[in-house]
């Protein structure tokens, strides 16, 4: 499986594009100037986002996809090969954020993970009435969206205590695993995108960590959801997979009940089996635990359905857009995907296997989530809390 993302190397500091497969990074601008892509058009690659490479389409990328796999199995059979100039291994490059993001947006598009939030405030009715006929969603802070990696700054803002705003850092810092949609052609402003045509606008996912500050955001999200309880950080993986590269993962979409209204009802409804794991390392247990397992086709509200009520109004998309997903939970306490869930809201706590317990992160504490079909890792993101 092919992905895309912005690396350096130690010989080269300037960001340009790459295509990973497996632990290896394929330098595109070194093979336009070996002559392997030499009918492209060099500016594609040397830049220091995926922007401009997304914006040239499918049959570009079968081009570029083509002449990447020729290279990998030539360096494979002949590791004296000139080609080899182009490749470099996952551990020795500098990643970089891979696209220029000019708006983001969260969706709340897990049935199982908008109950079990639910259940923990509202346990008589979990689900909001509107939450089964449209995707709900927020329009979150492009501005700081990070590459994995990034340190995790801990917030400070307004916690209730006691009845009383205090101004104080945040207790009960979060993770939320989730999986992003980068937009891979622009829509026009005030003409909304036909559910049938919404596929043709994604350009591929990546691995998503919404970082959470929940008793900051206990204050603040009544009546207008979440402000700075998410702006402060969102950690993306560093390559994108193209969208195409999935369709052996394809499945059958979760039942919808009741049926949406016509612009939302989806032909061909599906989802792709894309398995989430998510650990838990701290400063003291290196190796830390796997503290959630879940999968991204037990998703109710698909792509297709975010974009066609992402636009509905006319709102415009651009390429390089993030669309996430929100949480991705299953109903069994091993496929959640927040400490919220896994610890009810701090009632209860996870041990580690050297006996330190957590029901929020500390500082030390690192996140990693990795994303996979079949046994090929599509994907990964990792931050580590700090002061």
């Amino acid at each position: 499986m092919i992905a895309y993302g912005v690396f350096s190397s130690t010989d080269d500091h300037s960001p340009r594009v790459a295509a990973r497969i497996g632990l290896n990074i394929i330098d595109l601008a070194r093979l336009c100037e070996l002559g392997v892509l030499d009918k492209i058009n060099l500016a594609y690659f040397t830049s220091n986002s995926l922007n401009d490479f997304i914006r040239q389409g499918y049959s570009f990328r079968q081009i570029v996809k083509q002449a990447v796999e020729q290279v990998v199995d030539t360096v494979t059979n002949d590791p004296h090969s000139e080609l080899m100039a182009a490749v470099f291994a996952l551990n020795q490059v500098k990643l970089y954020m891979p696209v220029k993001i000019g708006g983001y947006t969260d969706f709340y598009a897990s049935k199982q993970h908008a109950t079990n939030i639910g259940k923990i405030f509202r346990p008589d009715n979990p689900l909001m009435p509107n939450w089964v006929h449209m995707p709900i969603a927020y329009n979150g802070r492009a501005s700081s969206v990070v590459v994995s990696g990034h340190p995790v700054k801990r917030p400070h803002g307004q916690i209730l205590v006691d009845g009383s705003p205090q101004f104080d850092c945040c207790k009960k810092l979060d993770f939320e695993v989730e999986l992003g949609v980068v937009i891979g052609k622009d829509s026009v402003l005030g003409e909304p995108i036909n559910i049938d045509n919404a596929a043709e606008h994604i350009f591929g996912v990546c691995v998503v960590n919404d970082w959470s500050a929940r008793d900051i955001q206990a204050w603040e999200y009544q009546p207008l959801g979440p402000f700075n309880s998410k702006s402060f950080l969102t950690s993306i993986s560093a390559f994108i997979v193209p969208l195409e590269e999935l369709s052996a993962y394809k499945v059958e979409a979760q039942p919808q009940d009741p049926q949406p209204l016509p612009y939302l009802q989806d032909k061909n409804a599906h989802s792709y089996d894309i398995r989430l794991e998510v650990r838990l390392a701290t400063a003291k247990c290196h190796e830390g635990i796997v503290i959630g397992r879940s999968n991204f086709q037990d998703i109710y509200w698909t792509m297709s359905q975010w974009i066609a009520h992402h636009t509905v109004t006319g709102c415009n998309l651009k390429v390089g857009d993030l669309l996430a997903s929100g949480t991705i939970s299953g109903n069994e306490r091993g496929n959640l995907g927040s400490l919220m869930e896994l610890t009810i809201n701090g009632k209860e706590s996870i041990e580690l296997p050297n006996g330190e317990q957590r029901t929020f992160l500390e500082n030390g504490d690192s996140i990693i989530i990795d994303a996979y079909c079949g046994h090929e890792i599509i994907g990964e993101v990792s931050g580590t809390v700090v002061k």
